[in-house]
């Protein structure tokens, strides 16, 4: 299988001296137990007083023990901040500042998945602050991006800058071992994603794609056993995770994400709404044929596909404000090109 190769391997060539950036977190640091220098990595970003934001759940499993401890052992003090609710706001951003300026804390820190780390990012940019993520999930990338998804009056904003890029990203397979089957399988579809529309995206380039294709590879060939409790794929689903972060964070999303938001502002959760529309826009944007098959085929055997609710052209609508990923897709789209992509997708989903 190839990511849609064909006739561009002249013009690919060609970018090999195309000038180009490559954004990435302060540090990296991946591989199973890696969440335990948690105090370590603190102290060398000259933290000594923490802010842990992670969710309620968390609150009931070892995993925050092993972070509280961590932090305790090299002399950090900490403070939990649990989020009430699945889809934290710029309000929440607000509350976190707060109990940080109230507590004196000079370090966030991000423990959950990505609208926890994207809440986290926000949060320690406002306050100036330095900053670890330490993902819990395999699909937002959110750990690797300059990037933060957030609810600002009832609807999705994607705020960008250096300042919400992670001082440290700790990525630990380990975090994987509580993710629920179904929620696996959706946020592995949201970096299968990441990995595809970065790479077709205008802003790629040669670098990108390369983390891309592998990306790609990762998910496709380890997703579904990622999903049945395979440690080994998790571990590869982990570092699939953060190569799509890195190219989502070089050359954004396109018509797949842009066809998600209004199904998740239904209460559609994103990876699911994700993995429902992907597929349509492969096909739209005549991508790869085997990749847009491979693609359906997961989405199929993992039994996350959602129905289209909504009006189609009210959908198309939302869609088409979206000016920052269809300005990223490599075909133009129009208004009545959404509304038959979602009028297809509900056909072929009921």
């Amino acid at each position: 299988m190839v990511l849609d190769r064909r006739g561009r391997e002249d013009r690919q060539d060609r970018e090999h001296g195309r000038r180009f950036e490559l954004t990435l977190p302060g540090r990296v640091v991946f591989g199973r137990g890696v969440v335990q220098r948690l105090g370590e990595e603190a102290r060398r970003l000259g933290g000594d007083n923490a802010l842990v934001v992670t969710t309620r759940g968390m609150l009931e499993r070892g995993t925050l023990a092993w972070v509280r401890a961590s932090l305790r052992g090299l002399g950090v003090d900490d403070t939990v901040f649990p989020l009430a609710g699945p889809e934290p706001s710029l309000e929440t951003v607000g509350e976190i500042t707060a109990v940080a300026r109230d507590r004196e804390c000079n370090l966030l820190v991000g423990l959950g998945g990505g609208r926890v780390l994207d809440v986290t990012k926000k949060a320690a940019a406002m306050l100036g602050v330095r900053k670890i993520m330490a993902p819990t999930t395999a699909g937002s990338g959110s750990e690797a991006t300059d990037q933060s998804a957030l609810l600002v009056a009832g609807e999705l904003k994607i705020f960008t800058g250096a300042d919400l890029m992670a001082d440290v990203a700790l990525v630990d397979p380990d975090l994987l071992a509580t993710v629920p089957p179904r929620l696996m399988a959706a946020a592995g579809m949201d970096a299968l994603a990441h990995a595809i529309e970065g790479y077709q995206s205008r802003r790629s380039n040669s670098l990108v794609r390369g983390h891309a294709w592998r990306a790609f590879r990762l998910v496709s060939e380890n997703l579904e056993a990622a999903a049945a409790g395979d440690e080994a794929a998790g571990t590869s689903l982990a570092l699939a995770s953060l190569l799509a972060g890195v190219v989502v964070a070089n050359a954004g999303t396109c018509l797949g994400h842009a066809l998600s938001y209004p199904l998740t502002r239904l209460g559609v959760p994103h990876g699911q709404a994700v993995a429902t529309m992907l597929p349509y826009a492969l096909e739209f944007n005549g991508f790869d044929a085997e990749v847009a098959a491979e693609v359906h085929r997961l989405v199929s055997g993992l039994h996350i596909a959602c129905t289209i609710g909504g009006d189609a052209r009210q959908l198309a609508v939302e869609v088409m404000r979206n000016s920052r990923d269809l300005e990223n897709n490599p075909r133009r789209v129009t208004l009545e090109d959404v509304v038959a992509l979602y009028q297809r997708a509900r056909r072929e989903m009921t």
